[in-house]
């Protein structure tokens, strides 16, 4: 893309004109510049020193075409110089000749500079600026034209520069000076060559006026000619980039389409690996839960046993001190009894023996009542025989009652402790089966104990065990598996739970007598892909199956030789540290389709061996 720069046209250094940033090397634009600035400054020294030498020297010229005033406009501004340098051995005559060069060369430069005025009063570059402000691009063409800008500005410093070095302020008043005679000797040789030929000096001067009018018109239209060019020239590049730019916003387009297409399949991966990672999660969950659930259940029933053992152990502590305790109270009971009883029938024996006395001695008196009473109370004694009969009769009635008494209570007594005996009995009978049921109690305690024993050991061997297991939650196994397929060494498919080399791990086999020997063709990278699959199988520690593929079609030695070569892959595994199970296989693949070399099959949901 081109960059236009508008010219500097307020620089107060009439000797440092700005070339224009589209200038390339070698180029039919930068050809056809330096062809009309040479061609400009020739016609401007040439009517220069045309004017200088037609005009006389009392000469009076419009306002416009005063000399005084053409000084003023193409007298450049003062420069401090650098003192003179200049070889005097060197001719005067080249010396002039190389001071009037650089006079004209500054006058020439002058009009550039006035030339520049006139294109800024006309807005152009305005119109450069806009179209450098939309235009302007960071591309190699851009940077390229700097450089040469850049360039051609330190070249044009070093012609500044030289010309100050050769030409001082005093160099420059006596060229002016000498210019000045010399005008003055051409007006002079001009009023005389008018003289001869009989020439008005205001036609003269009109004519002159007229050529340098049509000179700078020419010049001007020139000038104008190769702007309307220029900006032609800048509007075609711009419809160019316009075009370039609408392609490269399709373009981009196109591009963002695709990634918004990419974003959406990324956003479906992601959210299947976060359903697939989830559901391992939940699936390791119900696991742990399990398993939890199971060693809370065998705690549970360890405590239960353990309390009931401690239960029966007090239970069994009460009954035999209540036992004893009801043992002690029956047999003091009973003793109670017996002396009661004892006692009762003591009371008894003496209360008859007592009666018995008392019947003795009533039957005794009635015999001495009945002897001593004469005849003639015999009647009287009849009557008291009868009421002592009556009274002996009621005196046996009460002994006879109390004899019912005593022998009822006597039952009572027997009866209760023929009962009190039969209670010791079932007493004693039950202590018995305590006893056995005690036994027996201890022998399930101690058969409890044993178990609980067991079943602590193995609790604690599974504690040890989930302490030492190298399982990791989803998250982290998540960026772990990143970051293993972000090392370009193997492919893992999550809803297989399978991992496939990306890098070949090449074999060579060796025959020796002992039979074929494989080995690496490249180690490093064989030790970097194994490396990553012994990372993921130690992050899984589930059981995984080996497989090495070999071409469709090949014979049963090349599945032997894929089965060795899957051997070898286990054992570098496990010298990497895998410890779960592995198995290995030798497998053909599809048929017109490239093997996949070695795939790592792991079973999640089986527990390692």
């Amino acid at each position: 893309m081109r960059s236009i720069r508008t010219p500097d046209l307020t620089s107060n250094s009439p000797l440092e004109p700005h070339p224009p940033e589209s200038w390339r090397p070698n180029s039919a634009r930068q050809r056809k510049a330096h062809s009309f600035l040479e061609e400009t400054l020739a016609k401007l020294h040439g009517d220069s020193a045309r004017t200088e030498a037609q005009l006389p020297k009392q000469t009076l010229l419009p306002v416009d075409l005063r000399r005084d005033t053409v000084q003023d406009v193409l007298r450049p501004e003062f420069i401090p110089r650098r003192p003179d340098t200049t070889d005097s051995s060197r001719p005067l005559m080249t010396v002039e000749m190389e001071r009037w060069r650089k006079a004209f060369t500054e006058e020439a430069q002058m009009a550039v500079h006035s030339m520049r005025a006139v294109v800024e009063d006309s807005n152009v570059s305005r119109l450069i600026s806009i179209l450098e402000n939309r235009h302007e691009s960071g591309s190699t063409e851009v940077k390229q034209l700097r450089d040469h800008v850049q360039d051609l500005l330190k070249l044009n410093c070093n012609l500044r520069q030289n010309t100050l070095d050769r030409m001082s302020t005093d160099e420059v008043s006596k060229l002016r000076s000498s210019i000045t005679d010399m005008s003055e000797r051409l007006n002079e040789l001009a009023v005389s060559q008018r003289r001869g030929q009989g020439f008005d000096l205001s036609t003269l001067a009109e004519q002159t006026a007229e050529k340098a009018v049509e000179t700078l018109s020419s010049d001007v239209t020139h000038l104008a000619a190769l702007m309307h060019r220029s900006c032609d020239d800048q509007q075609d590049q711009c419809r160019k980039d316009e075009e370039r730019w609408s392609k490269v916003l399709g373009h981009l387009e196109r591009i963002q389409d695709r990634l918004g297409k990419l974003e959406a399949s990324f956003g479906n991966q992601r959210d299947m690996l976060r359903m697939d990672a989830e559901t391992v999660h939940r699936q390791a969950l119900r696991q742990l839960d399990a398993t939890l659930q199971k060693e809370m259940e065998e705690e549970r029933s360890q405590l239960t046993h353990q309390i009931t053992g401690t239960l029966r152990e007090e239970l069994r502590t009460l009954l035999e001190g209540s036992v004893s305790r009801f043992a002690g109270l029956v047999e003091g009971e009973l003793r109670d009894s017996r002396t009661e009883l004892q006692e009762r029938v003591e009371a008894a024996s003496a209360e008859g023996r007592r009666r018995d006395v008392a019947l003795t001695q009533a039957v005794e008196e009635l015999r001495e009542v009945a002897r001593g009473r004469n005849r003639e109370d015999v009647e009287d004694g009849m009557l008291s025989a009868a009421s002592f009969g009556q009274a002996l009769r009621e005196l046996h009635e009460r002994l006879d009652r109390m004899d019912g008494d005593y022998r009822e209570e006597v039952r009572c007594w027997r009866a209760e402790a023929e009962k009190v005996s039969k209670s010791k009995e079932e007493v004693l009978s039950d202590l018995e089966r305590s006893h056995e049921e005690t036994k027996v109690q201890e022998a399930e305690a101690r058969r409890l104990a044993r178990e609980g024993r067991e079943l602590r050991g193995q609790l604690q061997s599974l504690r040890e065990e989930m302490e030492s297991s190298t399982a990791i939650h989803a998250p982290d196994m998540l960026r772990k598996i990143k970051e293993l397929e972000s090392r370009k060494n193997i492919r893992i498919d999550l809803k297989s739970a399978a991992v496939e080399t990306v890098k070949n791990v090449g074999f060579e086999t060796k025959k020796t007598g002992d039979g074929p020997v494989h080995a690496f063709l490249d180690a490093r990278t064989a030790e970097k892909v194994l490396q990553d699959v012994s990372e993921f199988a130690i992050m899984l520690s589930a059981p995984m199956v080996i497989e090495s593929y070999v071409k469709n079609g090949a014979n049963e030695s090349a599945v032997q030789a894929a089965v060795g070569r899957a051997g070898m892959v286990k054992e570098q595994l496990e010298l990497l540290g895998v410890k779960s199970a592995m198995n290995t296989k030798g497998l053909v693949g599809a048929k017109n389709a490239k093997p996949p070399g070695l795939v790592f099959k792991f079973d999640v949901f089986l527990p390692t061996g």
